[in-house]
């Protein structure tokens, strides 16, 4: 039978006890650093998968550049290119459809004297060849001032495009007389049932053909029509490309 005397039980309790700290404490020690790097692993993890986002993601998508029907790059060049079931069709010519354009700033002429001069009857036309150097360069539906007056004996060189215009002085459009009795020159003194309506056509909307040349020279574009690429001159079955000075077409004025 245990006969220690009860100080001798409570000191051997106490020392039991604190050994039981001492050792809990060393297992609490060992648990916290490990429970420590379990919190902060996800962290890692995250910022791991965030930069793997970040580095796999697709780059901000660039405006591709316009497209013709064909899948060419859009160029003033490819716009005047002749489609082949164009050639015997005129009515499958997509460039010639119309389209609105932008707004009229200046007095157009009548559909009587467009259709008067386009013959040759005003002695005061004066045929102009236009040029565009590099027009398989210059994007379409964008102005640019890369259009000159040339005389025709300039060297064609791969990419050039050409208009060619038919010009009234500035003096006799001031002056306002057609030089023919019974029409007018403007559109605005046309009764409205004569007026022209016709929006412009598609190709002309596309080269926006800088005309500033022109008028530098001290004329006023009457016809313009726009030669098929590769091509410097008028050929038989052109008459009825030629338009106004805003793009509309002559020959479906009347219609």
């Amino acid at each position: 039978m245990n006969r220690l005397h009860p100080s001798c039980n409570c000191e051997a309790e106490l020392t039991r006890l604190k050994e039981r700290v001492t050792l809990l404490e060393k297992q609490l020690a060992d648990i916290l650093p490990q429970k420590s790097s379990d919190k902060v692993a996800p962290k890692k993890k995250r910022k791991l998968n965030e930069a793997t986002i970040s580095t796999d993601a697709e780059p901000p998508k660039k405006k591709a550049p316009k497209r013709s029907e064909t899948g060419v790059l859009a160029s003033k060049a490819s716009l005047l290119t002749c489609m082949s079931e164009a050639r015997d069709d005129p009515k499958l010519d997509r460039r010639y459809i119309t389209q609105r354009g932008p707004p009229i700033t200046k007095r157009a002429f009548s559909k009587a004297y467009l259709e008067w001069t386009l013959d040759d009857m005003d002695p005061r036309v004066t045929p102009f060849r236009y040029r565009h150097r590099k027009a398989n360069e210059c994007p379409a539906q964008e102005s640019c001032k890369h259009w000159h007056i040339v005389d025709g004996t300039e060297c064609h060189k791969e990419g050039d495009i050409y208009m060619l215009l038919n010009c009234l002085d500035t003096e006799s459009v001031e002056e306002g007389d057609s030089g023919c009795e019974g029409i007018n020159m403007f559109d605005d003194e046309e009764p409205r049932a004569n007026r022209i309506t016709l929006h412009p056509c598609r190709i002309f909307n596309s080269l926006k053909p800088d005309l500033s040349a022109i008028e530098d020279e001290g004329n006023v574009v009457l016809h313009c029509l726009v030669l098929d690429y590769g091509k410097t001159v008028e050929e038989d079955g052109d008459h009825w490309k030629w338009m106004d000075q805003y793009g509309r077409l002559i020959s479906r004025t009347s219609l």
